[in-house]
């Protein structure tokens, strides 16, 4: 009776913990169906907005944007990556105000700069926008805001209003700029401002966001925060020495990534005319911004995860490799099709004035397959604290970037196509290299584990 019951419980713990395991691949899951619908929300609109709006106007504000996001990583000084790593919400919190602190002053910073030298933030296509340096902060500032947010909702696993802010902005983007394209003159306006509302909207889905239902379990201290008087001491400037590494070594390597992600996009802006810009960067739309997303989608769910098992020394490959191994699973078709289809595709959906676009979709695929991929692997970074490494990772994409961009100079005629084609091998490189080291480090943290 006794060896019974003894082996009952071991079943429960088992199925307990296989019923554990499954919701960080529900969480995923649930991430992957609002980004997947804002980006297929995003793809439906684009046909429409093509038709409606100059390739120029879509090259200067797809410029504007990607100076923005490039901006945006170095916002905060990368503390808002530290949001989900404080046992107690107080810790958390303190590393919250301190990103936000540091959010005004580089947008504030970054504004008056811009305006004492104007000539010398002027990349091509955007001379004939007045005042774009002071629109560039103001996006800069709710970009900032919404990773702020986000990053708290991440560390409550509250996956379906993230799910929900990426589905609004998509909405309020794609519509608004479709209405403003028939209803009032299809300008560079036009593409710009509802693109500011759907920030607005995003930052504003985000704030408050709760625990999900899937909640960790008890005894997990992001779960249960202390009563206030047993909470934390951290002040904002405690939980900057704490997480000084960040700044340290994680800003350098996600401003260099974030950088080596748009360069393509703000070579073509500085070499090409304004049009050309626009069909590369309507290409990578359909192409590489949904591999992102969905990347980024993987590296939310995996945050916490990876840092609670960190937390109570639990192994920490093994969950990983799957949740890779599902990424890699959904992108494998869509994107073989994107390479051999990817042009009269791109064609197809763009219209007949955006014929110049179709050719940067094949290069393009697969470096959008290794960007699903990589999404786990870069919480795995944060959550060991290995910022010295994901520094050391990036210099060693920047130097693939370098070396593509010599190389394509050196060969081309003045060909945009070649640039982008030697960027996205170097894109592959880089990529499959983090995968690696990603999960060689979960693997070495498994090997160190007392129960090894």
């Amino acid at each position: 009776m006794g060896l019974a019951l003894s082996r009952f419980r071991a079943a429960l713990s088992f199925l307990g913990k296989q019923f554990s395991e499954g919701r960080a691949t529900r969480d995923l899951l649930s991430l992957l169906g609002g980004v997947m619908g804002a980006r297929v929300i995003q793809v439906l609109a684009i046909p429409l907005i093509t038709r409606l709006f100059d390739p120029a106007d879509y090259g200067r504000v797809s410029l504007l944007v990607a100076l923005a996001t490039t901006f945006n990583q170095a916002s905060s000084l990368g503390y808002e990556g530290a949001i989900a790593l404080p046992r107690q919400g107080h810790g958390a919190r303190q590393v919250s105000r301190l990103s936000l602190l540091l959010l005004l002053g580089f947008c504030i910073t970054l504004a008056l700069i811009a305006a004492q030298w104007p000539e010398a933030w002027r990349p091509a296509g955007l001379n004939s926008v007045p005042g774009w340096w002071l629109i560039l902060a103001a996006i800069v500032g709710l970009l900032g805001l919404s990773n702020v947010l986000q990053a708290w909702a991440v560390r409550r696993k509250a996956f379906q209003r993230i799910a929900a802010s990426s589905l609004a902005q998509a909405g309020v983007t794609s519509s608004g700029r479709v209405a403003w394209g028939l209803g009032l003159s299809p300008t560079f306006l036009g593409l710009l401002m509802p693109y500011v509302v759907g920030l607005v909207v995003r930052a504003w889905s985000l704030i408050g966001a709760p625990s999900s239902s899937n909640s960790p379990a008890p005894g997990d201290p992001v779960a249960n925060p202390p009563p206030p008087d047993q909470a934390d001491p951290w002040t904002i400037g405690e939980a900057a020495r704490r997480y000084a590494a960040f700044a340290l070594f994680g800003l350098p390597s996600t401003l260099i990534r974030s950088l080596t992600q748009r360069l393509p996009l703000l070579l073509i802006g500085t070499l090409f005319a304004p049009a050309i810009v626009g069909f590369y960067a309507a290409a990578h739309r359909l192409v590489l911004t949904p591999a992102r997303a969905i990347g980024q989608a993987g590296r939310q769910v995996a945050l916490p995860r990876a840092a609670g098992r960190r937390r109570r020394a639990e192994p920490m490959f093994w969950p990983l490799a799957r949740a890779t191994t599902i990424l890699g699973l959904a992108a494998v078709v869509p994107c073989a099709l994107l390479y051999v289809i990817g042009e009269p595709l791109l064609v197809f959906v763009l219209g007949d004035g955006w014929t110049s676009a179709g050719p940067y979709a094949p290069p393009l695929a697969p470096w959008a397959f290794t960007m699903f991929l990589t999404g786990p692997t870069s919480a795995v970074f944060q959550a060991l604290e290995k910022q010295r490494w994901m520094l050391g990772l990036s210099c060693v994409r920047l130097a693939l970037f370098v070396v593509a961009v010599l190389w394509a100079r050196a060969s081309d005629d003045g060909d945009p196509l070649l640039l982008v084609v030697s960027l996205a091998i170097a894109g592959v490189l880089a990529n499959m290299l983090q995968l690696a080291l990603g999960l060689w480090l979960a693997w070495r943290h498994d090997q160190n584990l007392p129960c090894a």
